[in-house]
């Protein structure tokens, strides 16, 4: 009986732990759809945050299913729209209507 109570204890810590995780990665990936980026000076909360291995790990499965890409370069971190993604960001097509229709895929894609 109390180890069955323990059992169930440890796995109540568990799951709350993770539903913590999980609310504080959905909060890393919502600031950065909002602005983008995401440095110490902007929430030194949230950027600390995305320091813990396992928060890291769940912002990694949230933005592969909202096919985005979100990596720390130089202090920053950053949202970045995978290719293939047409609701975050632009399609190579929107590009070269922006850059002029006869631009090569790497001048769409610079300017």
């Amino acid at each position: 009986m109390i180890m069955e109570e323990l059992n169930q204890a440890k796995a109540e810590s568990i799951r709350n732990d993770v539903e913590n995780n999980y609310k504080r990665a959905m909060a890393i990936v919502y600031y950065l759809l909002d602005k983008g980026e995401l440095s110490l000076d902007d929430s030194k909360e949230l950027y600390m945050d995305y320091s813990d291995k396992d928060i890291q790990h769940t912002v990694d499965n949230i933005a592969e299913s909202l096919k985005v890409i979100i990596q720390r370069y130089s202090h920053v971190i950053y949202l970045m729209p995978q290719e293939e993604n047409d609701v975050i960001g632009m399609n190579m097509q929107d590009l070269r209507n922006i850059a002029g229709s006869k631009s090569t895929n790497i001048t769409a894609y610079l300017s």
